[in-house]
């Protein structure tokens, strides 16, 4: 569909449609960078970019977009749970109010949370998030390189207390069953709450709910494939749909350093 027009998302990890601004993807690196939030148009034009405040991240890993904790306006949020050597016991959830990127100065966001929590277990690695289009649970995804996969949940999440996942379900990893080959790098919820799309390291997968939000029969659900690859996105960790949810935009880390890769659309069949 286009190309980014910049080298600052050499290693894009996560992105989610906007709510507020027609036509933009907010993007962002994973460990490396600051807490930076780029605003890219679906023409691959790097529109803005939005600092959190307050925010070292150690190793942000995905995005979502859901109502903001006290019910009013979009937020986004941020996953700082990248854990690759699983040696951290506390992740952090960040969560901010979307931009409005129509003004002449764009501000930096004034209204923030932040949520933490711990496993239930030893830590394990995760670089997926989706949350409830009302913000009232979230999901995270095991990053596991085998064929089944943990998927943990929070209700009502809750400022200044570390919480402590649940377990609601185990699913077969989609994806080739080839080495890393079935590790979740990216996921994101359907507006509707009926769909869930899940990015492998080979590929990606939608998931269709008999019920809204139905995940703890995730594991029974046979996905539909989306895409193999493409080999094109070499080391793919983000996915999203579109903002109206007609059909879904992926990118992939640039494994030679240099950014300006390739942002593919697909368009929903039915």
């Amino acid at each position: 569909m286009a190309t980014l027009q910049t080298a600052v998302l050499a290693e894009a990890s996560g992105m989610v449609a906007s709510y507020s601004n027609p036509n933009i993807l907010w993007m962002h690196n994973d460990s490396g960078d600051a807490a930076n939030l780029y605003a890219i148009s679906t023409d691959g034009t790097l529109v803005a970019t939005v600092e959190i405040p307050g925010v070292s991240p150690v190793d942000i890993e995905d995005i979502a977009r859901a109502t903001c904790p006290d019910g009013e306006g979009s937020c986004l949020w941020v996953a700082d749970i990248g854990n690759n050597n699983q040696d951290r016991d506390v992740l952090d959830i960040h969560v901010a109010e979307e931009i409005d990127l129509s003004v002449s100065n764009i501000p930096s966001p004034t209204r923030t949370w932040r949520y933490q929590y711990r496993y239930p277990h030893d830590p394990v690695d995760s670089e997926a998030l989706v949350v409830a289009p009302d913000g009232s649970r979230l999901w995270i995804f095991e990053k596991v390189d085998g064929p089944n996969a943990r998927v943990y949940a929070l209700e009502n999440p809750q400022e200044e207390t570390v919480a402590t996942l649940s377990i609601v379900a185990t699913i077969p990893s989609p994806g080739l069953a080839i080495p890393y080959g079935r590790m979740i790098t990216a996921a994101d919820l359907h507006p509707s709450g009926q769909r869930l799309l899940i990015r492998v390291y080979t590929g990606s997968w939608e998931y269709r709910f008999d019920s809204s939000l139905d995940f703890e029969n995730l594991g029974a659900i046979e996905p539909l494939t989306v895409a193999l690859g493409p080999l094109t996105e070499a080391q793919g960790e983000a996915i999203c749909y579109d903002n109206p949810g007609t059909g879904l935009w992926t990118v992939s880390e640039d494994p030679e350093g240099a950014g300006h890769q390739p942002l593919h659309h697909y368009p929903c069949q039915d």
